[in-house]
């Protein structure tokens, strides 16, 4: 995403992953500085391998973050 994208979103959730780059409580205050709109999003610190890794773990990162989504 591009600032400028990030600065129009409004969304309600927000992953942020282990990897490939370990987000931290300070990348969410950023992203917050440049949208304020996300302050009425849920932040969630994910594993990241969940996410990004290939196999056996896209199935098992579906099933844990499932639940987000309904």
């Amino acid at each position: 995403l591009s600032i400028d994208e990030l600065r129009t979103m409004n969304v309600d959730l927000v992953f942020l992953p282990s990897e490939p780059c370990k987000f931290t409580v300070s990348h969410k205050k950023e992203l917050l500085s440049i949208n304020s709109n996300l302050s009425k999003a849920k932040f969630l610190f994910v594993d990241g391998s969940l996410l990004t890794w290939y196999g056996v773990r896209t199935i098992k990162g579906l099933q844990e973050l499932a639940p987000f989504f309904t």
